[in-house]
């Protein structure tokens, strides 16, 4: 069953660079992955409302 990943990153978390996830991304997908980021400009090493909100709408668009 395809796989289906999304990885919201904050742009200014000192603990993982966002290149992080982007790198990832592009990897998943040449292995055949359907994957997606979403940054937050704004955003550190946190978990934002602004970010379960946009992981609440990828899931709901891909368990539809």
């Amino acid at each position: 069953f395809p796989s289906h990943d999304i990885m919201v990153h904050g742009q200014r978390d000192p603990v993982m660079p966002w290149q992080e996830s982007e790198q990832a991304a592009r990897r998943l997908t040449a292995a055949g992955f359907a994957a997606k980021t979403a940054f937050e400009t704004t955003s550190g090493h946190t978990i934002t409302s602004a970010g379960v909100e946009q992981a609440q709408h990828f899931l709901s668009s891909v368990l539809a």
